[in-house]
């Protein structure tokens, strides 16, 4: 059975998200309807009427201390991804809130579900005919929703998507050449021994190329670090990928800091603790935990970004391209997880600032604080079960 929403006040985090959850977290065609443009993003009048969202969902907790192996898990990366791609139908259009159901698309049952509520019949899971089951196939590729990485997705895919959709995507495309542009600029002239000029506008055509692995641009980027052809397309995506997550990183990381600040400070102590000093210790060994999860999804994106810079500076400075191409080979692994990292932070973000909305003066009693820890564990938490029932 679905996920079933009742009309109490959200006490589920996942709930809250599904509808307040922000660009990359939820694609919330309600609200587009309401809008009453005239655009849809589906051909299909339920899926118009649904909320698309990603959950984040590892098979196991990225430790602090840990170095991934990209090279082995990449396969395994690719195929096992550790975010969940879900429809989330409400019951009553008018009240979503109320009620629903969340049909996660890597569920077993996913065919027969869409089936009862959406009213499309999916002759083939890998390799679908329907256009709309195909977007929905498409947006499970990407870790989050927001409109850069859609769009950029969908352009690959040379599918159109109405602007309304990806507002705010053009100028982070426009942030996102510039950065990858910074980076290729110094490879370019060293590779074709050309002038400042030059540089800049063999560079112009390197970035489309990466934009557009068509073009001839991009097989003489891949040849110069010794790329398979067919590897292009991928590599492009994923590297787009994590230069988005690198600037929305460094963009979120301020609150992040905020956060785990404040789990030290005396504010992050139960205003009426002395009313629950049998449960203190427990109490304390659970936010110990929680600050330490949340400091790992932290440390593994500083991981991967300093891999990437490392290998960078190798090429650019050592005129060694090998590092820097293993790095691109095995770019899909780390894309994800850097996308799993800062969706987690993003929910953590949005469920400690909704949390402390409704405090006292950023002081929170007990049961508030223990809703607080328990919603961001919950997220951080690696092996968390998918519900079909959702309960606020």
């Amino acid at each position: 059975m679905p996920a079933a929403l009742d009309k109490r006040t959200y006490r589920s985090p996942l709930l809250h998200q599904i509808l307040h959850g922000g660009g990359g977290v939820a694609l919330n065609l309600l609200r587009h309807g309401a809008r009453d443009d005239g655009a849809q993003f589906f051909d299909n009048t339920a899926l118009n009427q649904s909320v698309i969202f990603k959950y984040p969902r590892f098979e196991y907790e990225l430790e602090n201390d840990s170095e991934v192996d990209y090279a082995t898990q990449n396969k395994w990366l690719s195929i096992c991804r550790p975010i969940e791609t879900a429809i989330y139908v409400p019951q009553m259009l008018e009240a979503p809130e109320r009620g629903g159901y969340a049909i996660y698309m890597r569920q077993r049952n996913y065919p027969d579900l869409i089936r009862e509520h959406i009213g499309i019949e999916i002759d083939d899971v890998l390799s679908p005919s329907n256009a709309d089951i195909v977007k929905l196939k498409i947006i499970d590729e990407i870790p989050s929703l927001d409109p850069f990485l859609l769009k950029a997705t969908f352009d690959q895919y040379k599918i159109a998507i109405p602007p309304v959709f990806l507002r705010l995507a053009r100028e982070e495309e426009v942030i996102i050449k510039t950065m990858i542009t910074q980076r290729i600029m110094p490879v370019v002239g060293r590779a074709l021994e050309l002038g400042p000029t030059e540089i800049h506008d063999k560079c112009e055509k390197f970035v489309q190329a990466i934009w557009n692995p068509g073009l001839p641009e991009a097989s003489l980027f891949t040849e110069a670090l010794r790329l398979e052809r067919r590897q292009a397309g991928p590599v492009f995506i994923a590297w787009k990928g994590i230069t988005f997550y690198q600037l929305q990183f460094e963009r979120g990381l301020e609150k992040i800091r905020e956060i785990l600040n404040w789990l030290g400070t005396p504010e992050a102590v139960p205003y009426d603790m002395h009313l629950h000093m049998i449960h203190r210790d427990q109490h304390e060994m659970f936010k110990a935990t929680v600050e330490r999860k949340l400091r790992n999804a932290v440390s593994k994106v500083k991981q991967v970004l300093h891999n990437y810079d490392s290998a960078y500076r190798t090429l650019v400075d050592g005129n060694d391209p090998l590092p820097f191409r293993d790095f691109l080979v095995t770019a899909n692994a780390r894309y994800w997880v850097l996308g799993y990292c800062c969706m987690c932070m993003n929910h953590c973000r949005n469920i400690f600032d909704r949390s402390l909305s409704r405090s006292n003066r950023s002081m929170l009693s007990f049961a508030q604080f223990g809703h607080l820890l328990s919603n961001m564990d919950t997220v951080l938490n690696s092996q968390t079960a998918l519900d079909y029932r959702i309960n606020p």
